[in-house]
Parts: C-alpha cells; structure tokens; sequence
C-alpha cells in the first residue's frame, strides 16, 4: 500500500530482498536443513554414494600396491585423478545439456576458486611428506582433527556461528576415534606438516561451502579440479618423476586398477561437493570421520580384527559414533533468527512526503 499526503500513488512490490551483506560470504550461520524429504532423500544418496566409491577405491588401491603389482607412484594416480576429473566434467558441459549452464567464474571469484585448488594439493602433498617424519597411528590421530579444524575457521569467517554444544560434540568425535589408535610416534616437523594439512582441508572445505551460493556442485567441481592438478603438478615433478624410469613397468592389469580408480574419483569428489551443497562443510568432514568408525566396525567383525583393538579404544569408537548422534540432533534444533523482519516497514520519502508500508504476511 502506498499513502501521500500530497498525491496518490502506486507502487508495485514483489517480494522483500534480503541485505546482500548477509549472504556475501555464502551460506547462513547454521547449516540449512533438508527443505523436504527429496532432498534428505539425495543427501543419503551422495552419502552413500561417498561411501561407495571410496570402498572401492580403497580396494583398487591395495590391488595396485600389492606385492604382484608393486605400485607406488600415488601422488602421480591422484594427479592423473584430478585430470581425469576435469576433462570428464567439462566435456560433459560442453557437449550436453543435461547438467546445466558450463561452469563460468563469475568477477571476483578467480582467486577463491584457484585457493581450492591449491589448498586441495596441499592437504595431499603435506600428508605424504609428513609419512616420513611420523608414525601411521599418529598421521591418523591428527588427521581426525580435520572436522574441528573446519569449525573453528567456519566459525571465523562467518560461516558457522559459535555454539559450545557443539564444539564440545566435535572435540568427543575427533578425539573418541583417536583413542584407537596406539603407534604414536611423532617429531615436531611430521607434527606441523600434519597440521598444515589439516588447516588446507578445513580451509578447502569451508571456501566450497562459501561458493556453493554462487554455482552448482558440478560447476565448482569443473572449475577447481584443474587448480588442483596444476597444484600438485610441482610435488609429481620434484619427488616422483624422477624415479620413473627405475621402477618396475606397470603390467596391464595394474592399468586397468589406475583406470577404475579415475573413474571412482569422479563419484566420490562430486560426492562430497554435493553432500558440503547440501549440509555444510562441517557435517561432511564429520561424516569422513563416520566413515572411518564404520571402516574399523567391518574389518573387526568381518574379518576378525576386533582383537588388535584394546578396550581403551572400543570406548573411543563408540563414544565417537556417540557424539555422531548427538551432533545430528543438535543440528535439528532450531536457531534463534539473527534478524527479525519488521511486521512493517516504512520509508519515508523526503521529495513528497509519502510513506510505504509493507505489510508482512
């Protein structure tokens, strides 16, 4: 409704904008919840679908650096996975158009998509340089600080509001997995390589997060797997290329493992683009660690490993999937708004005096 003093006028008004400042460093406080239950559906879809390929992954892997096969360039496989990675997504944009517009960056976002990238090739280059300064145990008990890490810097940017509930939830699930493990043997420099990794993952996953307003979990794919591969090209050529030509020649069927593990790349980083649009970055990096809680839960009833683990641990592993539940109900509880909205807003107009209300619905 429009009222002057003066003249009558009329104004038409479509809806209420929000302040861009609220949404210009991406998603709101708290992570948003499934709208329906389609979209909870394709949330345990991708998660499964995470799962999944990750499995088989793992099982290629063992294959190829087995004791027939004997490879041991991963760091060149996880490079030719981000190239693969991007060559299949932009392909596919160009010549279908079955998954939307091809992925263009937008003014402005050039350097935060290449920090993807490049905080991605560090994760990987930082852990595999740190395997020679520590012990596997302990690389797995720090690399369990990624969810925390991810908080704290979500929380920092503005992503994620502080909350104590769940800081205390965090730090129960990081440090419940920890517990199992029992070969901690560290130096300082394995320690703060370890650390750097752990700070690039969270750093990683909190700027997905931030873009997910701005492109589709695919378009984001498209654009910083090749930041990625161009990262990680420096580490290839210094540490592993070099010892190409001295090592034993990869026979067909190794080839084929390299192949299918290419193509499960695929599912399993869309997989996790998805799963960070569709939750946050947090409860993805959470979801990592209830991966390897379940991993453990497998191997210790299937094949019979449950006795390499001390009680010590066993409380760990349950108190970490615990403190999953919990972090699951916390994020159910509703938040108070940041802003109230006006029942009813009025500009005044200095030139003619006349007001507008909205009313609010």
């Amino acid at each position: 409704m429009c009222r002057s003093q003066s003249k009558e006028c009329e104004l038409e008004v479509d809806r209420f904008e929000p302040d861009c400042d609220d949404l210009e460093d991406g998603y709101a406080y708290d992570e948003p919840e499934p709208s329906s239950s389609s979209n909870l559906l394709l949330t345990v879809k991708w998660v499964g679908t995470w799962f999944f390929s990750g499995f088989i992954i793992n099982l290629l892997l063992k294959a190829l650096s087995g004791p027939e096969i004997g490879f041991q360039f991963m760091i060149t496989l996880t490079l030719s996975h981000f190239v693969c990675q991007s060559l299949l997504l932009h392909s596919l944009f160009r010549f279908t158009n079955f998954f939307g517009e091809p992925p263009k960056t937008q003014d402005g976002d050039r350097l935060t998509i290449a920090s993807v990238g490049i905080f991605t090739a560090l994760d990987i280059a930082l852990t595999n340089l740190a395997f020679a300064h520590l012990s596997l145990g302990c690389l797995t008990v720090l690399k369990n600080l990624v969810p925390l890490a991810v908080y704290i810097i979500a929380c920092l940017k503005g992503v994620e509001q502080w909350r104590a509930d769940l800081l205390i939830t965090i730090v129960v699930i990081c440090g419940g997995i920890s517990l199992i493990v029992t070969d901690v043997q560290a130096s300082f420099l394995g320690v703060a390589l370890v650390l750097s990794a752990v700070i690039a993952s969270g750093l990683r996953w909190v700027t997905v997060q931030q873009l997910g307003g701005r492109y589709s979990s695919m378009q984001q794919m498209a654009l910083t797997q090749p930041y990625a591969a161009l990262s990680l090209l420096p580490y290839v050529g210094f540490v592993e290329a070099p010892k190409y030509f001295s090592a034993a020649p990869v026979p067909m069927i190794g080839w084929g493992y390299a192949l299918g593990t290419a193509l499960c790349s695929v599912f399993l980083v869309l997989s996790m683009f998805k799963i960070a649009e569709y939750t946050s970055a947090v409860t993805l990096t959470i979801l990592g660690n209830t991966r390897g809680c379940l991993i453990i839960l497998f191997g210790a009833f299937w094949f019979g490993e449950w006795r390499d683990y001390s009680l010590i641990g066993w409380i760990g592993l349950f108190s970490s999937m615990a403190g999953v539940a919990v972090y699951g109900h916390l994020r159910q509880k509703k938040q108070p708004p940041q802003k109230e909205v006006d029942a009813e807003v009025e500009m005044h107009m200095d030139d003619d005096d006349s007001v507008l209300s909205v009313q609010s619905p």
